[in-house]
């Protein structure tokens, strides 16, 4: 009997260490830097971003979005990269073409810091939800901002826009994202 238990406590054991030593290394894998192939691609996509035709920088932007969505959430970007992409994206929120702009809105959505109010990200958000004159791009942009005490003044506003279907996504986001506790009734 006490060999049965000794050997049994010893594969508890074993198998306690074997799982130890995975989960380790799942967490080396998730804080490993990017894959070089991914590095290339981001490249060689930013350095097509302001193509003249207008299905190229739409297809840009939906493959950039696609990629940083598709990171795992302890990803890391370098900050070079960063740069690129919120230059490149912030340039094409200033595209002609609207579904482009929509797609450049989601790609920088998981590069903005809600915590920092000076971020560059949630200010081009704000701007650009105040003056595009397209319907959906002010409707993305509301799904996508992060919900602070900077950006809640502008979410409001659109409670009032001219579009139905953007006012009844901010009273959503209102709903949603921001407690009701924090608003003041004037």
């Amino acid at each position: 009997v006490t060999s049965l238990t000794t050997k049994d406590s010893n594969e508890k054991a074993a198998q306690q260490k074997k799982e130890n030593i995975a989960e380790q290394n799942n967490e080396e894998e998730d804080e490993e830097d990017m894959h070089p192939l991914l590095l290339k691609l981001f490249e060689f996509l930013l350095d097509v971003h302001s193509a003249k035709e207008r299905s190229v920088r739409f297809r840009v932007c939906q493959l950039v979005t696609q990629l940083l969505h598709n990171l795992g959430e302890g990803a890391k970007i370098d900050d070079e990269l960063y740069d690129r992409i919120y230059q490149c994206m912030v340039e094409r929120l200033r595209d002609k073409c609207p579904l482009v702009r929509v797609h450049a809105v989601l790609s920088l959505k998981r590069l903005q810091d809600p915590t920092d109010e000076n971020c560059p990200i949630t200010k081009a958000y704000i701007m650009l939800m105040t003056r595009d004159p397209n319907a959906e791009v002010r409707r993305i942009i509301l799904t996508s901002i992060a919900a602070s005490t900077f950006s809640l003044p502008s979410i409001l506003e659109r409670t009032r826009d001219v579009k139905d279907t953007v006012r009844r996504t901010a009273f959503t986001v209102i709903a949603e994202k921001i407690p009701l506790r924090s608003l003041s009734f004037e």
